[in-house]
């Protein structure tokens, strides 16, 4: 249950994220073609596209944690084995965690302000700015939820390990 459970997380994260990704190319494609032949601007396309950047950075952080392409020092890190490795996981991922939660915290205060105070973009369209950020929100809720089950899956498959032995 619980690899599944972490299997449809990432899985979730991951489509949002590569939605983010085909929304800016149609969006850049479309105003390429527009200036081009019909020397006209949308001029919100810039804007939308850092949204949707953010958005595609955000969501997509469960599935880099997930596909093992998450920053570490390799080059230490590839010299470690056996139990050490295992231990150095769990604390490795313990310690993004905490940092994890204290960034979805303030991300999350973040948002919770820019909707307070009705901020707005000073783009053309004027988005309410807090919109565009609850995806980072949703993906870092859902990036520190995916590390927190790595780690209970971590620990688990250690104790199946030591009961094997």
């Amino acid at each position: 249950m619980l690899d599944k459970t972490m299997q449809g997380l990432r899985k979730i994260t991951l489509n949002v994220s590569a939605v983010a990704v085909i929304l800016m190319a149609i969006m850049e494609i479309v105003e390429i073609i527009s200036r081009s032949f019909f020397n006209h601007s949308f001029l919100i396309v810039d804007e939308f596209a850092g949204y949707l950047m953010a958005c595609m950075t955000f969501t997509g952080l469960a599935n880099s944690y997930g596909a093992g392409t998450f920053v570490r020092v390799e080059a230490i890190y590839g010299l470690i084995k056996g139990k050490t490795k295992r231990v150095l996981n769990v604390v490795y991922s313990v310690i993004l965690l905490i940092f994890s939660c204290v960034f979805t915290y303030y991300s999350i205060l973040l948002n919770y302000n820019s909707f307070a105070k009705r901020l707005v973009s000073t783009g053309f369209y004027r988005t309410p700015i807090a919109y565009p950020q609850l995806t980072m929100s949703f993906g870092l809720i859902c990036f520190c939820l995916y590390v927190l089950l790595d780690i209970v899956r971590q620990i688990r498959d250690f104790r199946k390990e030591d009961v094997a032995v």
